[in-house]
């Protein structure tokens, strides 16, 4: 009876559910703070001072979980791998959320060594917003020291601030900053 498949070797589909817990968990997780804290948190990371390290952890962690989850109970190898194959592509679509949704909020909770930093204002620019008429806008700004802990980069600004530099065309800004509960550099303000 080669090549005849076991009964029990359908993929249940709870599994093929809890197998998005790594996605939905960040998910959910970025949308509870933003209700929780809003925008009072500054959230935005310097350029170079990211979370993704922290991100690709918190990634593996629940991909690990969701896969003991979703195969708790299942015996069946090929189910078990499949299973695993399924968290793991689920969990590294996840990765960009944790990085950029949750963590910086949880980066942001206490922030210290707070400090002010003189940067050169190379350029701005606005970037459409998708499925939107509204704009993005941009400066490219450019540390005046060596050791700020801010690389040079491209910084979100307020609209009202773009006007203004437009109009003014400053030569240097300043930026305060501070590092954040995760160690990434936190952009507080930008003057």
């Amino acid at each position: 009876m080669k090549g005849r498949r076991p009964k029990n070797s359908v993929i249940p589909a709870r599994v093929l559910i809890r197998s998005l817990i790594p996605f939905a968990v960040p998910v959910l997780l970025t949308i509870a703070l933003l209700v929780i804290a809003g925008s009072s948190l500054p959230r935005d990371v310097a350029p170079g001072s990211g979370l993704k390290l922290a991100g690709l952890l918190a990634t593996l962690l629940t991909t690990v979980l969701a896969w003991r989850v979703s195969v708790q109970g299942i015996s069946d190898t090929r189910v078990r791998s499949m299973a695993g194959v399924l968290c793991l592509f689920v969990g590294l679509i996840s990765w960009p959320v944790w990085s950029m949704g949750a963590l910086p909020f949880v980066n942001a909770l206490a922030l210290q060594d707070e400090r002010t930093v003189v940067m050169t204002l190379d350029r701005t620019e606005s970037t459409p917003i998708r499925l939107s008429s509204d704009r993005n806008h941009w400066a490219w700004l450019t540390p005046t020291e060596a050791e700020t802990g801010i690389l040079p980069g491209r910084h979100f600004i307020p609209q009202a601030t773009y006007d203004l530099w437009a109009a003014a065309r400053p030569d240097s800004v300043t930026v305060r900053a501070a590092t954040g509960l995760l160690g990434a550099t936190v952009i507080i303000a930008i003057q």
